[in-house]
């Protein structure tokens, strides 16, 4: 699982989110994570007696690594995943520039994959 502080990032950078079965979602209002199921959001909107297009827009949603990597895939960019005995590297590669790469170094797959998808969301605000 990545950090909040990481998926606050992804989330401010443009990250979309679409609820599906199975999401990992943390609500700043509720101070608690919910894991989604059927009615985990309904539940959370009950309870608030929030109007749920709020409820969703506060949400952050935490990806996992799967969710992540497709997510640098669908932006047009490869990536690679290494591994040494204390940290993890992620190294993204734009398909219709292979000179345009970055690498990330983390603790976690999922958090070295999140820090590269940040750095491809930053890219893309800095050169329009």
């Amino acid at each position: 699982m990545i950090s909040l502080e990481i998926a606050r990032k992804l989330k401010e950078a443009g990250l979309v989110w679409e609820p599906q079965k199975g999401d990992l979602v943390y609500h700043d209002e509720a101070e608690e994570s919910f894991n989604i199921t059927a009615g985990d959001m309904e539940d959370f909107v009950r309870a608030t007696r929030i109007d749920k297009e709020y409820a969703y827009s506060i949400a952050i949603f935490l990806p996992r690594l799967d969710q992540l990597l497709a997510e640098i895939r669908e932006l047009g960019y490869k990536w690679f995943m290494e591994t040494d005995t204390e940290r993890y590297l992620v190294r993204v590669v734009e398909i219709k520039k292979p000179n345009n790469f970055h690498v990330v170094f983390s603790d976690s797959p999922a958090n070295a994959a999140a820090e590269a998808l940040l750095w491809i969301y930053e890219r893309r605000a800095a050169t329009g």
